[in-house]
């Protein structure tokens, strides 16, 4: 190293560039990128509908009991199910399950937006919207994350999981943000963001089915 500090500039940017090779290393495998592209939006939009849920439970009745009610239904799916979804993930098409959730979730969505649009929505209607959509995650969570060991190779998939759970953890902040936004706009409400919300699923699905495609599953990269 010279007395300038030349050298010491020269190896910045090449430390830099190896340390985001590092750390965003499963990145470069384009199945990964779908999953992972894929499960941030899905967290979105899930903790965009459990936020719209509340607001709209609470809306009709005024009371938190009401709210409890929608929760649980959610809870009580993902109590149940949860200790299943890696068996199931495993028995099945880990792709057709992902998509069949996904593909459950928007239409349950898109169901309660039209009720709220008709004025014919109920907290019935709610919870067991709410209980569908926990039955859904309860197989999606373990689903996506078995096919991590089939997009990315075996000593990247700690790195593949850890940029997973940077993203469904920006997926839980971000969605109730970006719920209360939408239900604070006076044209949009809770309505809008029922739609708003299905139309996230419909697009995750579709792009992950050209992606997928695209890619082909059925390779496993070595």
């Amino acid at each position: 190293m010279s007395a300038t500090g030349e050298p010491l500039a020269a190896e910045a940017p090449s430390a830099a560039r190896s340390w985001a090779a590092t750390t965003f290393d499963a990145f470069q495998f384009p199945g990964y990128r779908v999953v992972w592209l894929g499960s941030v939006l899905a967290f979105v939009a899930f903790n965009m509908a459990s936020t719209a849920q509340n607001v709209v439970a609470f809306d009709l009745t005024g009371t938190n009991s009401a709210v409890g009610i929608v929760s649980f239904g959610q809870g009580i799916a993902m109590l149940l199910l949860n200790p299943f979804g890696g068996a199931i993930a495993d028995r099945f098409s880990k792709r057709l399950l992902v998509l069949f959730a996904q593909g459950v979730i928007g239409v349950t969505m898109l169901a309660i937006a039209i009720l709220l649009a008709a004025d014919e929505i109920s907290v019935l209607f709610l919870a067991l919207g709410s209980f569908t959509m926990g039955s859904m995650f309860s197989l999606l969570g373990p689903a996506r994350t078995a096919l991590l060991g089939e997009v990315v190779s075996g000593e990247r998939i700690g790195n593949a999981m850890a940029l997973l759970q940077v993203g469904n953890n920006f997926g839980r902040v971000s969605g109730p943000l970006l719920a209360g936004i939408l239900l604070a706009v006076p044209f949009l409400g809770p309505t809008g963001s029922f739609f708003f919300i299905a139309a996230i699923f419909v697009l995750v699905n579709l792009v992950t089915d050209l992606l997928y495609a695209a890619v082909d599953p059925r390779i496993k990269y070595d």
